[in-house]
């Protein structure tokens, strides 16, 4: 039957009012003009075919591909005679033949392939210094100024010693720059990977007064020999996950840099299968009810510290609820001076984010880094007056100065550390680019998601080399790298130069650091995520079906814990999809009489379906 497809034309006013039908074309197509009947003036061109298949249409046009001498499709001679002169173009030498062609790279080509591989370059190339350079410092110092408050409180979230936090403002800040496609994210420590760190960490090198596990020791063997053998009964606290002197921190360090390594690796893996689609399974409702329950457990993390008082950590399904039983019933060991400390550290951090920012902002153009001036006017205090000393308030200890010399961690470690590596190396991909993409639309760039995926592995392989845990995308940095007007990753360089100085010189000065000043930091960096509670009330409104998305995962990732909560919300979230898939709603649409709408034949009687 043939197919007709009208369109409708201007008459030409200088032609005469009779049409001519041109000739029948040689392809079977016949095009007639006439008068339309329904408007004066118009006029309707109908043309008829017939409907092919793709084997007749082919047949019909004597469709062939395109061959060269040697009968590589659409190739040139390449002087190979593999097969012999009877192979035929569709034996094997034909097709290595293609294979060999295909892997052949021109000049434009290989420079492509270079920009995709190091997008560094097509971004630097179009720098304009002009216009680009100041904004770029700007933000730079300012993020870096952030970088060292913020990497000793997530390292001593995840369990580890300070200084593993500063090292994240380091290398990955270089290795992103030149692999990262976005322009604005800035990479290091994050809240969410340093509790799902710690949760891998605790289990195999143990919690207050629990040893490491037997296997950690016998693959590990003795720390090194700075670590003396009477280190193992001295007793420190690291914000809630206590550390059995500097024997038992170079244990939780190396689990922590073996599971980060064996992350990058999935992630590296993954990048090259081409799996950057599975951000599309992890929804925006199930990333926020994830990032808010986890949220509450980060916050959580930090009671201890700012009550001053020891709290072991337990495995447990339903993780929050023993833990604050276990606060309740040590309540009563309270430092007064660790409360005093964090009150006014909270008070001076909620005045400045609530009242005091948007008011500074309007007279000076770069945000006053109060956190850094929290951090260096606790330090003075509490050197000046002894308060570890004299009162017993907890501190950050010794900070080596220097950079880690490399080492490879330990991969004997991976067997028993593949399911935590594979869910952090998942879920801080898809939060990162999370944040890549919102400032990629704001800017008007693309991303590469595997690229990005590729970038995160590399991140990740070689951070742990230098003494760096999982590295991911901030979002408050970043905002701050945004807002400041950052243009390129070039800020990211700026950072990176400005914590070399930290590691090389600065180090050793924030020994006297409080504790209880890290972890109001992190409650107040916080507010950001704890505000996704506002998602919820929107997603009623708009799905239902993403309202219980959200729900699910946030009460299982509140009720039991980070992994099980992730992977019962994602469960829900793959189950929500078949659900509609199963029942879709499906109309089958009828033409009204003598108009061109079409509707649901089964609600309107006098609806005609239209047969071909």
């Amino acid at each position: 039957m043939d197919s007709i497809l009208e369109e409708q034309t201007e008459p030409d006013m200088q032609q005469p009012k009779q049409q001519v039908a041109p000739p029948e074309a040689q392809d079977g197509t016949q095009r007639v003009l006439r008068k339309s009947s329904w408007a004066a003036g118009k006029q309707r061109i109908r043309v008829s075919r017939p409907i092919f298949t793709q084997y007749n249409f082919d047949a019909r046009y004597q469709f062939t591909e395109p061959q060269s001498g040697n009968g590589i499709p659409g190739g040139q001679e390449t002087g190979l005679s593999w097969g012999g002169e009877n192979s035929g173009d569709s034996g094997l030498g034909a097709r290595l033949r293609r294979q060999l062609h295909n892997l052949r790279c021109s000049g434009d080509c290989a420079l492509s392939n270079a920009f995709r591989l190091l997008p560094c370059l097509a971004i630097m190339r179009a720098y304009r210094p002009r216009s680009d350079l100041l904004p770029d410092l700007a933000a730079g110092l300012t993020v870096g100024i952030m970088n060292i408050p913020q990497g000793m409180a997530y390292a001593l979230l995840a369990g580890l010693p300070p200084v593993c936090g500063l090292y994240l403002g380091f290398v990955p800040l270089l290795v992103y720059f030149l692999f990262g496609t976005s322009r604005q994210v800035s990479m290091g420590t994050f809240a969410i990977a340093s509790l799902m760190l710690a949760e891998s960490v605790s289990r195999l090198a143990g919690g207050a007064g629990r040893p490491p596990v037997p296997e950690l020791l016998d693959i590990l063997g003795p720390p090194p020999a700075m670590y003396g053998p009477d280190d193992a009964n001295e007793t420190t606290s690291a914000m809630g996950n206590p550390l059995v002197g500097e024997a038992k921190a170079w244990y939780r360090t190396q689990v922590a840099l073996s599971v980060s390594l064996l992350a990058g690796v999935l992630q590296i893996l993954l990048g090259l299968m081409r799996f950057g689609f599975i951000t599309l399974y992890l929804s925006t409702p199930l990333v926020s009810g994830f990032t808010t329950g986890a949220a509450l457990h980060v916050l959580s993390s930090q009671v201890p510290a700012i009550f001053g008082i020891k709290v072991p950590r337990r495995e447990s399904h339903f993780e929050l609820a023993v833990f604050y039983v276990d606060v309740a019933r040590r309540l009563g060991e309270t430092n007064p001076v660790s409360v005093l400390v964090s009150a006014l550290s909270l008070g001076l951090l909620l005045l400045f984010r609530l009242f005091l920012s948007d008011r500074l902002r309007r007279c000076c153009r770069f945000p006053v880094p109060v956190e850094l001036l929290l951090v260096v006017g606790a330090t003075a205090i509490s050197h000046l007056a002894s308060l570890e000393a004299n009162y017993g308030l907890r501190t950050v200890g010794v900070i080596p100065s220097g950079i880690s010399a490399p080492r490879l961690p330990s991969v004997r470690l991976w067997p028993a550390l593949f399911q935590d590596a594979a869910l952090l190396a998942v879920v801080m991909y898809v939060c990162t680019y999370s944040v890549c993409k919102i400032y990629a639309e704001k800017n008007n760039y693309q991303l590469d998601a595997n690229q990005e995926l590729f970038a995160y592995g590399l991140v990740n392989i070689l951070g742990p080399v230098f003494g760096c845990y999982f590295s991911a995308g901030s979002l408050s940095r970043s905002q701050v790298q945004a807002e400041l007007g950052g243009r390129t990753q070039l800020a990211s360089l700026v950072s990176a130069t400005l914590m070399l100085f930290v590691l090389l010189f600065l180090g050793p000065m924030f020994s006297q650091l409080p504790n209880a000043v890290l972890a109001c930091i992190i409650v107040v960096a916080l507010k950001g995520l704890l505000m996704q509670f506002t998602d919820a009330k929107r997603l009623y409104r708009i799905s239902k079906f993403d309202f219980s998305i959200w729900m699910v995962c946030f009460v299982s990732v509140v009720a039991l814990n980070v992994t099980y909560g992730l992977m019962i919300g994602f469960a829900y979230s793959l189950l929500t999809v078949v659900c509609r898939t199963q029942s879709p709603r499906v109309s089958i649409l009828g033409r009204l009489p003598l108009t061109d709408i079409y509707q649901d034949y089964r609600y309107y009687q006098c609806a005609v379906q239209v047969v071909c």
